[in-house]
Order: structure tokens, then sequence, then C-alpha cells
């Protein structure tokens, strides 16, 4: 799971921020087994004066299958369109849906990620 830490930074969110169209969104999966992106990017919008969502609920836990998560960007809500409301059924007894997307949480202990600094060890999954 090679990490390309160069485009999670500040100098490149302004090269993305400044290429998006009015209403677009950044798209980026954030799968990874050993390291938890979440409040590297929950950072970056808060650094960029934007905002993010995480889509979450699901974990596979078969063998030789693994989950997926997604983070989308915006420099308002109102561009994601309908991302906030939708919900998938969960597979298990219960029959309650939910929401498959949320708003990104930060970690100002992390602090921003630049072309100058990273810190992979921060965001390991210690345990699993």
């Amino acid at each position: 799971d090679a990490v390309p830490v160069h485009l999670l930074t500040r100098e490149a969110f302004d090269i993305y921020l400044k290429k998006l169209a009015p209403g677009g969104i950044i798209v980026i999966n954030i799968a990874n087994r050993y390291l938890n992106f979440e409040h590297v990017l929950g950072n970056m919008t808060e650094d960029r004066n934007i905002v993010g969502m995480i889509q979450g609920g699901y974990e596979v836990r078969e063998i030789d299958k693994y989950g997926t998560n997604w983070v989308v960007m915006a420099r308002k809500t109102e561009d994601f369109g309908v991302l906030p409301e939708l919900k998938a059924e969960l597979k298990t007894d219960s029959e309650d849906w939910v929401e498959t997307w949320r708003k990104i949480e930060s970690n100002p202990k992390l602090g921003v990620w630049t072309d100058d600094y990273s810190n992979l060890p921060s965001i390991f999954k210690w345990s699993r």
C-alpha cells in the first residue's frame, strides 16, 4: 500500500482547487489496510476552507476482499447534490437503513500535510 503523500498536501490541494470547476467536487479513494487518511483530509478541508464528506459504514471482513472508503470535497455543501441524503441497507438481520456519507472529521494534533511536512506513523492503524 504505497502512499502518494505529495497528492495529499496543501500545495496539491491549491492546484486541485484552482482547476476545480464551479460546483465541482474532488473525489479521493482513501482505502488502505494500514493507514487512516480521514483526519489528514479533514484537516485539509478546514485549512482550505472547503467541505468534505466520507463514505463509511462498511468494512469487509472476508478473506481476499477489501472494503473501500471515499472522500468527496467541494467548495460548498450544495455542490454535493443529493449525496448527503443517500442511504444504503446494511447486510445484517436489521431492517434499518444507515447513512453512508457523513461529514469528515479533523484532528488538529496531526497538523496539515505540506510538501515539507507529513507524518505517516501518526495515521497508522495500530489495532486491526
